[in-house]
């Protein structure tokens, strides 16, 4: 398919599914600097941020996994309980949405389209940025991995397309890592590589993304909100 037959079968697809941490939101900051402060106080050598950044996206327990293979499965809930205490602090945490993001999503429901999230944020964590920010209101459907299985497995998106009524022609996977593009690619629907944040343009072009966006600008005329 062209590019341009590309671009216009991306405009068509009802659903859209957004990745959350560096995709919807600019904290991946954060998620790399709770970690590092969770195994801080863990007793364990900090991963680099270099480390960390590749891996945002997946789960919270596979991250774990990647980084610390040798750390006890029975205090990877003590790692989980630690990590939000440092990421949210005393505080009601709200992620900040990347400029634009906003207004994009409100041009997409204003023309009809229906948006989901499907992340590796835990579940509270997830529900708690949303009902502290402006962008609850947007998504219809949301899933968490440790609801089902991480990225790049395609559990949820298989679970959004349930709960939607929806086919993988439908929909487009929106996403900054190379989990998201696998995803998407496993469960059969388009896919769309972002990368103004944590995802380098070297790993996304080698994930093979329908196509890609350097700027939420650019994010928007892909999905025909230009």
């Amino acid at each position: 398919m062209t590019r341009a037959g590309v671009e216009k079968d991306l405009c068509r697809r009802e659903v859209v599914v957004f990745d959350w941490d560096g995709t919807v939101a600019d904290s991946v900051a954060q998620v790399v600097q709770a970690i590092r402060k969770t195994a801080e106080s863990l007793g364990l050598t900090p991963p680099s941020a270099e480390t960390i950044r590749p891996l945002v996206g997946l789960g919270l327990g596979e991250m774990l996994q990647q980084f610390v293979p040798d750390f006890p499965a029975e205090r990877h809930a003590e790692f989980l309980d630690t990590y939000r205490r440092h990421y949210f602090g005393n505080r009601q945490r709200v992620d900040i949405p990347f400029a634009g993001i906003p207004e994009l999503l409100q041009a997409l429901r204003a023309q009809g389209r229906r948006l989901a999230v499907a992340t590796g944020k835990s579940r509270a964590g997830l529900d708690r940025v949303l009902a502290g920010g402006e962008l609850g209101a947007f998504f219809e459907a949301t899933r968490c991995a440790e609801e089902g299985a991480s990225k790049p497995d395609p559990w949820m998106l298989q679970s959004l397309a349930e709960e939607m009524g929806v086919s993988p022609t439908q929909m487009v996977m929106v996403g900054d890592s190379i989990y998201d593009i696998e995803m998407a690619r496993a469960f059969g629907c388009a896919s769309i590589g972002v990368y103004y944040d944590t995802g380098t343009l070297l790993m996304l072009q080698s994930s093979e993304p329908d196509a890609m966006a350097a700027t939420v600008v650019e994010l928007g005329r892909l999905l025909g909100c230009a």
